[in-house]
């Protein structure tokens, strides 16, 4: 009885669940770090986020340090 596809692949009601988890969590985040993480989700590193909000890397590194913190602790 293999079930190795069925635990690797998530279901649609999963993806969903996460995306309003997401969602909710970004609600709760203070504006700073807010920009940064949305930037994050939609697949930008940490130096093109810093260029766009017009931030020094170090910082955007340490808000998402910060945003890992508030994720641990929201979930």
């Amino acid at each position: 009885n293999d079930n190795s596809e069925e635990a690797s692949s998530p279901s649609g009601t999963e993806d969903i669940d996460l995306r309003l988890t997401l969602d909710s969590f970004t609600d709760t985040l203070p504006a700073k770090y807010k920009k940064v993480f949305e930037l994050k989700r939609q697949g930008m590193g940490v130096l093109d986020i810093a260029k766009t909000l017009g931030i020094a890397h170090v910082s955007v590194r340490s808000y998402l340090e910060k945003i890992k913190e508030l994720w641990d602790a929201y979930v």
